[in-house]
Formats: structure tokens, C-alpha cells, sequence
């Protein structure tokens, strides 16, 4: 069980480091972006990066 938990915190902890790599490479993305079409496929993508990045910093916790 310990095993599982050690591995499971380790993912859990990569993902929420990638989650914010993410986040921060589209919010840049999104300040550079001049197309109006491509910016509102940017804004989305990064709504829901920053959902996914509060789910795994809540699970990251509860570790």
C-alpha cells in the first residue's frame, strides 16, 4: 500500500507540475495571439487547464 501511495503522490505531483507548465505556456500563448480565432481556441484550452490544475492540486493535498 505504501508503495502505491508513494507512486501514486509522485504522479500526482509530475501532473501538477505539467498542469502548470500548461497554464503558463498558454496564458502566454494568449497575451502573443493576434488571431481573434485562434485566441478564443486558446482561452478555452486554457479554462479548462485551469480546471484540470485545481483537480490535481485538490488531489495532490489529500495526500
Amino acid at each position: 500500500m505504501e508503495m502505491w501511495l508513494s507512486n501514486r503522490t509522485h504522479w500526482i505531483y509530475k501532473t501538477h507540475k505539467l498542469d502548470r507548465f500548461c497554464r503558463l505556456y498558454l496564458e502566454q500563448t494568449l497575451q502573443d495571439c493576434q488571431n481573434e480565432d485562434m485566441r478564443m481556441l486558446v482561452m478555452n484550452r486554457l479554462e479548462g487547464q485551469k480546471r484540470l490544475h485545481s483537480k490535481t492540486h485538490l488531489a495532490l493535498s489529500q495526500v
